[in-house]
């Protein structure tokens, strides 16, 4: 079985996109169908992705610094219902299968006049709250230094990049190092020599899982109860 994965080149060497810093591109080009099969066999049958990278100028020095701070927080969540709609609801779920209501007037009537003052026996949880509680602050830092004669050019950049999400335990960072060298030995010869160190560390939990059951669990189950210990949500 083949690889669906598009083919990414960044100055000609196959590489993880995610460990190039945008920072240093220069140029994005997209080969695709039989053409980019043409050139660069089976493995581009998904497609080609052509990055080219900055270069240093001739007689020309420069320092740069990047940076940007963002906030990032979930959008279109699904509006879920509170506790009391949610018993509701299973009543007339149940009634409508031609079963008998599941909670009782009285056990309906109780949790209402209890549900602020005894959240720990009648919660009314809001699960997106309880879940997404890490702050999604996402900062990314980048150094250029470029320079040389007209026969050697070199520029070198260090990036660092820092995601939190927005789940409790959930952080993406990058390191990045690349030096990118030309040289012109020659009036009829000349070279390239870049070098790339990229480093990547994930920390997540199962996104599907806690995405799927923050949508599920009721209202009426704790999460955290008011001694502190976990509910039963």
């Amino acid at each position: 079985m083949g690889s669906e994965q598009v083919l990414v080149l960044v100055d000609g060497v196959e590489m993880n996109l995610n460990t190039v810093d945008p920072s240093l591109i220069e140029s994005i080009s997209i080969l695709k169908d039989a053409a980019s099969a043409a050139i660069y066999g089976s493995r581009a049958a998904n497609g080609v992705i052509l990055v080219t990278t900055k270069r240093a100028e001739a007689e020309h020095f420069s320092i740069s610094y990047n940076t940007y701070v963002g906030w990032q927080k979930a959008t279109n969540l699904p509006k879920k219902v509170g506790a009391i709609d949610h018993i509701l609801m299973t009543n007339q779920a149940y009634t409508n299968l031609g079963k008998s209501p599941l909670y009782s007037d009285e056990y309906i009537s109780k949790y209402r006049a209890n549900m602020g003052s005894d959240p720990d026996r009648y919660p009314d949880t809001d699960w997106y709250k309880e879940s997404l509680t890490n702050n999604g602050v996402i900062q990314n830092h980048f150094i250029t230094i470029s320079g040389g004669a007209k026969r050697i050019r070199t520029l070198a950049s260090i990036g660092y990049m820092n995601q939190n999400g927005i789940i409790e335990n959930s952080n993406y960072k990058r390191y990045t190092f690349r030096i990118n060298t030309d040289m012109e030995v020659s009036k009829n010869f000349s070279a390239k020599i870049d070098a790339h160190v990229g480093f990547t560390n994930t920390t997540e939990p199962s996104r599907e899982e806690s995405f799927h059951w923050m949508s599920r669990i009721p209202a009426t189950q704790a999460g955290v109860l008011s001694n502190g210990q976990w509910g039963e949500g």
